[in-house]
């Protein structure tokens, strides 16, 4: 599941939120680190303030985006 930097990437969580970004940084087996990540829940479309550490153990899917 390790992803390049720069990569565009959409992730489903386990507690059903959807987040997308550019990965910075991706430590094997561990955490993703997201950079200019949106957050879509039920209450709509949150940009994040500032980088994203996701754990891989609440991840269900990763989705490459290729629309650059």
């Amino acid at each position: 599941m390790r992803q390049q930097p720069g990569t565009k990437v959409v992730l489903s969580l386990i507690d059903g939120k959807t987040i997308s970004g550019r990965v910075v940084r991706c430590w094997r087996w561990r955490t993703l680190r997201l950079h200019k990540g949106e957050a879509w829940t039920p209450e709509g479309k949150i940009p994040a303030l500032g980088t994203m550490l996701i754990p891989y153990r609440s991840i269900i899917m990763l989705q490459v985006d290729d629309n650059d």
